[in-house]
C-alpha cells in the first residue's frame, strides 16, 4: 500500500510537471506553453558593457519570457559583414549603427525596420530622432549624444597662467609655452584611426558645418578629392602638431586607454579625445582637476562650438522573427530610468527628455554642450567600405607625421582605383 502511494505521488508530480510545459487545445492537440524568446544584438560599444548589463538585467527581470544576448564587436572581420551575414541568416535581431553613411547603407539594403510610429520616439530630443531618420522615415533614435573635445589639466594651466584658447593661434601658443617649459603639450590615442578623425572633425566644423552631412559622399562619387579644400589645409595643420613635437614621445603607438592614463598621470597637459572618456580619466587614481574645451580653429573667435556626436542608434532587422520583443526592449532602453544608467556608466548625455543626471563628470559634459553652439561635423561615414578604410588610413598617416602631400597623392590614387 505504501509502495502504491509513492508511485501515485510520483505520477501526479510527473503530470503536473508535464502540464506546465504543454496544454491541450480545443481540438485535442497538444500545445506548448509559454516559451522564452531570445533576442540577439551586436554593438561595438564594449566600453559600455556595464551599462548594457544593468539595462538588460532590469529588462529580463520585468520580462522573464525574453532573454537578451548582447555581443560586443572587437574586430577580426568587418562589422558590416557580421551584421549582413547574421541578419540575413536570421541570427541577429538588433544591431548598432552609426548615424550617417553607415545607417543609410543599411536602410538602402532593407536591413532596418521603420519604427516611426513607436511611442518612445516622442520621448527623445529632436536631434536624437533626426540622427537615425532617413528620407523622412525613422529607423532608430540616437541612444545618447556627446562631442569631441580637448581635455586640459587645470593645475598645469594655472601654473603657467594659461587660459582656454579661443583661436587656433592661441592653441598653438599654449603648446609652445608648455613645450618651452619642459611640459609635453599633447597626447592622443593616435594608434586608433578614429582619434585622428576627431581632430579633423573639430577643425572642419569651424569651416563648413552646412556642407558637412554629405561631405564624404562627395569623395565616393568623385565630386571631391583629398587635395581639395578644406581637407588639404586642415591635414597640414594636423601634421604640424606632430612635426613640432607637441605630442608625447611614441604617440603613434598610444591607444585611447594609454592616452587617458598619460593625461591623468600629468605626462601631457592636454588629451585630444571625446567627452565619452571623461569618466575614464576621472576614475584613474591621482587624476588632476581637469576641464574640457572644443578644439578651436580658423574662423570666428567669438563662436564657441562643439561638434554634435550622436551615439549609435539600434536598428531592428525587418527579417527578425522577434520584432515584437525587440520593440519592447527598445522601449525599455528609452525610458528615463535606463537612460540615466547609460548616461552614468557611458558618460554620455542622455537623449530622453527629462532624464536625471547625477554624475559630476556627466554634468560637466552636459554643461559644456549647453554653453556652446552645436554644429554637425563632417560626416566621415561612407557607403563604400574600401573608400572608408582608405580615408581612415589617410588620417592616421598624416596625424603621425607623414608628409601630407605625399599621403594625399597616394591615397587619392588608391581611391580612384576602387571599383564602385
Amino acid at each position: 500500500m505504501k509502495k502504491n502511494r509513492i508511485l501515485t505521488t510520483a505520477l501526479i508530480a510527473a503530470v503536473l510537471t508535464f502540464t506546465t510545459v504543454f496544454s491541450v487545445s480545443a481540438n485535442g492537440q497538444q500545445e506548448s506553453g509559454p516559451k522564452q524568446t531570445t533576442l540577439s544584438f551586436i554593438t561595438w560599444r564594449g566600453d559600455d558593457s556595464q551599462a548594457y548589463d544593468m539595462i538588460i538585467e532590469a529588462f529580463e527581470e520585468a520580462n522573464p519570457d525574453i532573454k537578451v544576448n548582447v555581443e560586443y564587436f572587437s574586430g577580426g572581420t568587418t562589422y558590416d559583414g557580421i551584421v549582413t551575414t547574421r541578419g540575413m541568416g536570421g541570427e541577429l535581431d538588433m544591431y548598432a549603427a552609426q548615424p550617417g553613411g553607415q545607417l543609410a547603407a543599411y536602410v538602402q539594403s532593407n536591413f532596418a525596420l521603420d519604427i516611426s510610429d513607436q511611442p518612445f520616439i516622442d520621448r527623445v530630443m529632436p536631434g536624437a530622432k533626426a540622427a537615425a531618420t532617413y528620407d523622412g522615415i525613422t529607423y532608430g533614435v540616437s541612444q545618447s549624444t556627446s562631442t569631441m573635445c580637448v581635455f586640459y589639466n587645470k593645475e598645469i594651466f594655472r601654473e603657467y597662467n594659461l587660459e582656454v584658447p579661443s583661436t587656433w593661434d592661441e592653441f598653438i601658443a599654449i603648446c609652445e609655452t608648455l613645450k618651452s617649459n619642459g611640459v609635453t603639450p599633447l597626447v592622443a590615442g593616435l594608434s586608433q584611426p578614429y582619434i585622428a578623425q576627431n581632430h579633423y572633425k573639430m577643425m572642419a566644423g569651424h569651416w563648413m558645418p552646412e556642407e558637412s552631412p554629405s561631405h564624404w559622399q562627395a569623395i565616393n562619387t568623385g565630386d571631391m578629392t583629398l587635395a581639395d579644400e578644406p581637407f588639404a589645409s586642415i591635414m597640414k595643420d594636423i601634421e604640424m602638431l606632430f612635426d613640432k613635437g607637441y605630442y608625447v614621445r611614441g604617440v603613434e603607438g598610444v591607444d585611447k586607454h594609454g592616452a587617458a592614463s598619460l593625461f591623468a598621470q600629468g605626462q601631457a597637459a592636454m588629451d585630444i579625445e571625446g567627452a565619452w572618456r571623461t569618466s575614464t580619466i576621472a576614475d584613474i587614481e591621482g587624476a588632476p582637476e581637469f576641464g574640457m574645451f572644443g578644439l578651436p580653429y580658423k574662423g570666428d573667435p567669438d563662436r564657441k562650438i562643439h561638434i554634435v556626436h550622436p551615439n549609435q542608434a539600434h536598428l531592428i532587422f525587418p527579417q527578425s522573427k522577434n520584432i515584437e520583443a525587440a520593440l519592447k526592449f527598445y522601449d525599455h532602453m528609452m525610458t528615463k530610468e535606463m537612460q540615466a544608467i547609460y548616461a552614468e556608466y557611458a558618460n554620455m548625455v542622455p537623449t530622453v527628455i527629462g532624464t536625471p543626471v547625477e554624475s559630476p563628470v556627466t554634468r560637466m559634459v552636459t554643461e559644456f554642450l549647453e554653453s556652446t553652439e552645436g554644429v554637425l561635423g563632417p560626416n566621415l561615414s561612407n557607403t563604400n567600405n574600401e573608400v572608408q578604410q582608405t580615408l581612415y588610413e589617410t588620417f592616421t598617416k598624416v596625424a603621425v607625421g607623414l608628409d601630407t602631400d605625399t599621403v594625399i597623392a597616394e591615397m587619392q590614387t588608391r581611391i580612384d582605383g576602387i571599383e564602385r
